[in-house]
């Protein structure tokens, strides 16, 4: 009898482990992404930006789209490389375009999940670049716990699209600047 108890169990422990492992690719979050140098090249080439030139989304956010090659070769490469490493998957640049968003008083997001535009699913990744904020990003795991972040400049935050409910509190005091980038998994990963 004890026999089949101590079975049971452990047969339960390797369920609630492969539960939990199966959904480890759903958030991630890493600071210091860039190193100094790098980091100090993309906030030069940012603040030349002219946030007049920003369009407002659906969402409020002044937004642009960053067309400038050395921002993209480092988020195509360097930075995709080191997600590809920390996902044990190789991904590639998604063809949406990398976007400057800035979170300035009473910008948000409400509770959502990231829409589906690859298959397989794209990872949707913010990398924080200035944060003087009291916003935090907010988002429930496998286990329906919802967890906060207070996200720190030269950091990532990366959520597979259909994945994991998450949003953004709205900004009280200071301001959030942001990139938003898009991975696509090689289908042969």
């Amino acid at each position: 009898m004890k026999s089949i108890s101590l079975i049971m169990i452990m047969t339960l422990i390797s369920l609630i482990m492969i539960y939990h492992v199966s959904h480890r690719r759903q958030y991630i979050y890493k600071r210091n992404i860039l190193d100094k140098k790098d980091y100090d090249m993309l906030c030069d080439i940012l603040k030349r930006e002219q946030p007049d030139t920003y369009s407002r989304n659906w969402n409020g956010l002044r937004m642009k789209k960053i067309m400038d090659k050395r921002v993209r070769r480092l988020f195509h490469k360097k930075v995709c490389d080191t997600l590809s490493n920390v996902l044990s998957c190789h991904l590639i640049p998604s063809a949406i375009p990398i976007e400057y968003r800035v979170y300035e008083r009473g910008n948000g997001m409400k509770w959502h999940r990231d829409t589906l535009l690859h298959k397989p699913a794209q990872y949707e990744v913010v990398y924080t670049i200035w944060n003087t904020s009291d916003s935090k990003t907010e988002y429930v795991d496998h286990w329906g716990i919802t967890h906060s972040v207070h996200t720190e400049p030269n950091s990532i935050m990366l959520v597979r699209a259909g994945g994991y409910k998450h949003r953004v509190l709205p900004v009280e005091k200071g301001k959030r600047h942001i990139l938003k980038i898009a991975y696509v998994p090689k289908k042969d990963s």
